[in-house]
């Protein structure tokens, strides 16, 4: 009987990946490849592939036709046209690929800062397996941007085992991001100057009550409604979603809409607004704790993964 040509080339590389181990020398190789793909503007693009990707495990798999992804088809794309012509696959999987990417991007954040912050702290290893049609398929069952304070925490506790603590540092990466209406609904960046440099900016300008934060919803006119935080104090305004700002302060958050019944200075402190304060006044604390928090993201459903060799 003769196999298709096709699942014979993913046997061989499963064969022979790893075989010898991915080298420190190989990483740079793929460095250089991957630098043009995951640079700019796509530094804060590749860190949400990496969290989405990884939502049910991290498996190299994308479900493109999930809304919640919108955006990120066009990245998956790039990624995987370097994967393929490369023939990376005979030295580590597709969600090896976009977890060395991501740790990639965030450094690229880093060095976009001068902090005395050196480095994100971040190790990659290898050894997590793809899902059968990789990189498109599988399901992910992402979090709702209106969660308030305890769907927030139960949605990281369930899916990734994190508590509170764990959640709150993840949430920084937010400082890369911005949010576009025609992929969620909501617009802004977080961080005002920059989307694109890895600093503790998040967790101050959340703390930071001088900023005027108001709820309002961009899309009055639409069918359904995109209630966001905006600090009107500031030109342009800051940028915080629901979940975000349930880190600072216990919003009281209709589901469907996701309007809060209580403003900014009338809801109570969230069971986390001290974590967001030291964070904010401690870049060095943040970014140790988030490196923990991180690959323990990176490494949600896989097992064994390998130190690179040097």
């Amino acid at each position: 009987m003769r196999l298709p040509v096709a699942p014979i080339a993913v046997f061989l590389s499963l064969l022979f990946r790893g075989s010898e181990g991915l080298t420190q020398t190989n990483l740079a190789t793929i460095q250089r490849t991957l630098q043009p793909v995951i640079g700019g503007t796509n530094i804060a693009l590749m860190a949400r592939l990496a969290f989405h990707g990884c939502v049910g495990g991290c498996n190299g798999c994308l479900d493109i036709t999930n809304p919640d992804n919108a955006g990120l088809q066009p990245l998956v794309a790039a990624l995987d046209a370097v994967y393929v012509s490369k023939n990376y696959s005979t030295l580590l999987s597709r969600a090896d690929f976009w977890a060395y990417a991501s740790i990639m991007a965030i450094n690229l954040g880093v060095a976009n800062i001068n902090s005395g912050v050196a480095s994100s702290g971040l190790v990659f290893q290898y050894g997590r397996k793809d899902c059968t049609t990789a990189p498109y398929g599988g399901t992910q069952n992402l979090p709702s941007a209106n969660l308030d304070y305890t769907g927030v925490m139960n949605y990281f506790a369930k899916e990734f085992g994190f508590n509170s603590s764990q959640v709150v540092a993840l949430m920084g990466v937010h400082t890369l991001g911005s949010a576009h209406t025609n992929n969620s609904g909501f617009s802004g960046n977080w961080w005002l100057p920059t989307p694109n440099t890895f600093n503790n900016a998040y967790y101050q300008i959340l703390s930071n009550t001088s900023m005027g934060w108001t709820q309002r919803n961009i899309s009055p006119s639409g069918s359904t409604a995109h209630y966001q935080w905006n600090g009107l104090s500031s030109r342009p305004p800051g940028l915080m979603l629901n979940s975000d700002m349930a880190l600072y302060k216990n919003i009281q958050v209709n589901a469907t809409t996701g309007q809060s019944s209580c403003t900014f200075s009338s809801c109570a402190a969230s069971p986390t607004q001290a974590a967001v304060n030291k964070y904010a006044s401690s870049l060095s604390s943040w970014v140790t704790d988030f490196a923990a928090v991180y690959t323990a993201m990176l490494s949600h459903g896989a097992s064994n993964l390998q130190a690179v060799l040097t």
